[in-house]
């Protein structure tokens, strides 16, 4: 199981697809780990494509484009 937390949410890898089907069935089994990737992917969410993360990168768009003279 890959995470980085910054930048994205925890995702299953493997480089076969016999690989990925049991990297599936570990999740699908170990409920400590199913939760912690459903948060985690929930958070993920919530921080970059809820609404409020649209507003926020509106907001930064703006703020840039208006201190670097784009729009007046």
């Amino acid at each position: 199981i890959y995470r980085d937390a910054e930048v994205s949410p925890p995702i299953a890898v493997a480089n076969t697809p016999q690989g990925f089907a049991l990297r599936v069935l570990e999740i699908m089994t170990n409920a400590t780990l199913w939760r912690s990737m459903s948060l985690a992917s929930v958070d993920f969410i919530q921080r970059y494509h809820s609404t409020s993360a649209l507003d926020r990168h509106v907001r930064e768009l703006m703020v840039s484009s208006t201190s670097s003279g784009a729009v007046r």
